[in-house]
Formats: C-alpha cells, sequence, structure tokens
C-alpha cells in the first residue's frame, strides 16, 4: 500500500476515517463536550474543517488504501504561512455555528497553548488517524516517514512536528526518531509537543 495525497473527492472518506478514529480522543471530548447525535455531528463538522482547510490552502491531506477503503489519513501543514481564505473562513463561521462559540474557544485556547512556537521552518502533523481494522499494519509509520520525506525535499524545513495528548503515543513517537520538546495543560487535558529533525 503506498501513501497518496488525498483530493476533495476523498474529503467525505477522509473525514469518516478521522472522525471514526479520534471519536474518544481527549482533545475532541475537551473541545466539544457534547453527547450522542450532537457529540456525532459535531465531531464530523471540525474533522470537515481539519480536511478543508488542508485541500483550501493546498497542504497535504494524504491517506493510504486497503482493498479500494480509505484506512488512514493524516492533514499536514507546510512550512510556508498561509491565511484563511474569505472560502475557508466562510467553512470557520459555518462550523462555528455548528458546533457552538464555547467550543471554538476551547479549540483556540488548545492550539494557543499546544503550540510549542518553533523558530525554525517545519512540517507540521496536524492529524494521523488509523480505522481499527487496519491497525497494526504499519500505516500510521508509513505517512509519518512520507511526511518526514517532504520535510526532507523541502527548501527550508528542519523537520517535523506534532502533537500528542494520548501518552502511550509518546515512547511510540520516541521509537520513530521524535524527541518532546515541551509540554502543556489545557484544563484536564495534557499534552506533548515532539520534534525530528531530519536526517539529512
Amino acid at each position: 500500500m503506498k501513501v497518496e495525497r488525498l483530493n476533495r473527492s476523498d474529503k467525505e472518506d477522509a473525514v469518516r476515517v478521522l472522525a471514526t478514529a479520534f471519536h474518544e480522543y481527549p482533545v475532541m471530548r475537551y473541545i466539544l463536550k457534547s453527547e450522542g447525535e450532537k457529540y456525532e455531528s459535531d465531531l464530523k463538522a471540525l474533522m470537515g474543517f481539519f480536511c478543508e482547510a488542508r485541500l483550501t490552502k493546498e497542504f497535504p491531506l494524504l491517506g493510504i488504501r486497503d482493498g479500494g477503503e480509505l484506512a488512514a489519513t493524516a492533514g499536514i501543514s507546510e512550512p510556508e504561512i498561509k491565511p484563511r481564505s474569505p472560502e475557508l473562513n466562510k467553512v470557520y463561521n459555518d462550523l462555528t455555528n455548528t458546533i457552538g462559540a464555547d467550543a471554538i474557544a476551547r479549540y483556540e485556547a488548545y492550539g494557543e497553548k499546544s503550540n510549542p512556537r518553533l523558530d525554525e521552518s517545519h512540517y507540521f502533523l496536524g492529524i494521523i488517524g488509523v480505522l481499527q481494522a487496519h491497525q497494526g499494519k504499519g500505516y500510521a509509520k508509513q505517512i509519518i516517514e512520507e511526511v518526514q520525506r517532504l520535510s526532507e525535499t523541502h527548501p527550508t524545513s528542519k523537520g517535523v512536528c506534532l502533537c500528542t495528548e494520548d501518552p502511550p503515543n509518546v515512547p511510540l513517537y520516541e521509537h520513530l526518531g521524535y524527541k518532546v520538546i515541551s509540554e502543556a495543560d489545557v484544563e484536564d487535558v495534557h499534552t506533548w509537543a515532539m520534534f525530528r529533525e531530519n536526517r539529512k
């Protein structure tokens, strides 16, 4: 299976993968604080914004298919700063109307506190998820290595940064060459920022 760059026609499948993979993730529960069908729709809306942000800014939205099914998805930000376009601002306003201003405030607070504020140019692995039926096949590692490759072929990027709020993920990422560069608490959610330098 190879890593491919997804396009707009893949967005619905990418949202499904991410909403499924992150259903019980601490950050999503912290941001949304909703239950039942409302949580399901809010989570899909949030993941839809994550995907739309990459597609609109032409940042990588990566995936791996298994038997024709999208099994893994990741949203990446490149080193270049690209402000939200009017179209993306509309999507963000729609997200606010869907999940509510309080949830948006928590989302922005998480982003502010978890940001490691690296001075050097880098890629950011914003989100990566694998469907449970396809876990254990090395798809996450394959995508992570592809992001590292993108960083190493970029003219200014020095490495890849990511954040995790799941303690067992920390040693897994360390095994792949990442190092913890900062930690923060966002109310009852603890987050680790990690960085992996380019190999060259």
